[in-house]
């Protein structure tokens, strides 16, 4: 093959055809380019593959949301608690993102909501928009993914969402609009968020976060 001919092969490095076949020396040339090419084909679509199956988890207080930092303090044991009262709570306007668990989010609370719509959030949590039973005000609940949590509460998270799915909706873009006027009793820890433009979100920032137990009630 003359210079111009290796020139034009140069441009295509992983062209296996009659050119290499017929000239001895490309033979090698060719065939270790098409055995790494193999090789990077099959690293990239495992690595592909990987990516896909990876639950994403979140970054920000994500040890505090998924009740995987030190939970001894915290009383499980759910306080009734209503709207206003909610709403009373403090805002805290100097939260850091690496905030370690606040005295006020040692306590487990449970309150009657109306479930307007719920989502898949970028962290796998299920995103809950709560509303009050007797007026328009709302807040946010969320359940995580159990692979992004505590093993010990796997299980509950688990039923959340799978109540939560049960539930009769229909979709409109991300969101899930529910069609049922359903009460439920959402039980959780309190969690104090930043104050974003998030959907439905309280005044002070404040959740239930994560959700560990969902009840129906019958109206």
């Amino acid at each position: 093959m003359n210079e111009r001919g290796f020139a034009q092969l140069g441009r295509f490095p992983f062209v296996y055809d009659a050119r290499c076949l017929a000239i001895p020396q490309l033979r090698a040339i060719c065939e270790n380019a098409l055995f790494f090419m193999k090789k990077f084909i099959i690293i990239f679509l495992l690595f592909t593959h990987i990516i896909i199956l990876a639950k994403p988890c979140s970054i920000e207080r994500w040890d505090i949301k998924t009740l995987q930092d030190d939970i001894s303090k915290i009383n499980f044991n759910p306080v009734s608690i209503g709207f206003n009262e909610f709403y009373l709570l403090d805002t805290l306007k100097h939260l850091g993102k690496n905030q370690k668990r606040l005295k006020c989010e040692m306590q487990a609370y449970k309150i009657n909501v109306k479930l307007i719509e719920w989502k898949i959030e970028k962290d796998s949590d299920f995103h809950l928009v709560c509303k009050s039973i007797y007026g328009d005000s709302t807040f946010i609940a969320e359940i995580p993914l159990p692979e992004c949590a505590n093993p010990l509460f796997s299980e509950q998270f688990k039923t959340c969402r799978d109540l939560i799915k049960s539930l009769k909706y229909k979709k409109k873009g991300k969101l899930n609009i529910l069609t049922d006027d359903i009460t439920l009793e959402i039980t959780g820890i309190l969690f104090h968020d930043f104050v974003h433009c998030q959907t439905g979100h309280a005044p002070n920032g404040i959740e239930l976060h994560p959700v560990v137990q969902i009840k129906i009630i019958a109206d």
